[in-house]
């Protein structure tokens, strides 16, 4: 993951009080599906949607389309919120 996309994850998630844990993100994450996950991870990565689609050899609109799934399925409104859910589901390396 990116050193910049690390510290903006961490440090929007000291900002939010009470601080979720990762159990309380694994049934969220359960919902997506196993392509949706692979794309969370990709993204937590702090890639673009460009190369986010050029890595998982989709179009970009697909890729857009997948993360507005995403979003909606974890409720969360940011790319730095899905990737903390990320994080936080140990979905990230």
């Amino acid at each position: 993951m990116d050193g910049w996309l690390a510290r903006l994850v961490l440090a929007e998630a000291a900002a939010t009080a009470p601080a979720r844990s990762a159990a309380a993100a694994v049934p969220v994450f359960a919902r997506l599906s196993a392509r949706e996950r692979e794309v969370l991870a990709v993204l937590a990565e702090g890639v673009t949607n460009q190369e986010l689609a050029d890595r998982l050899f989709i179009s970009e609109r697909t890729a857009n389309r997948h993360l507005s799934n995403i979003f909606t399925k974890l409720g969360v409104r940011t790319r730095t919120a899905a990737a903390r859910v990320a994080i936080e589901a140990g979905l990230t390396g």
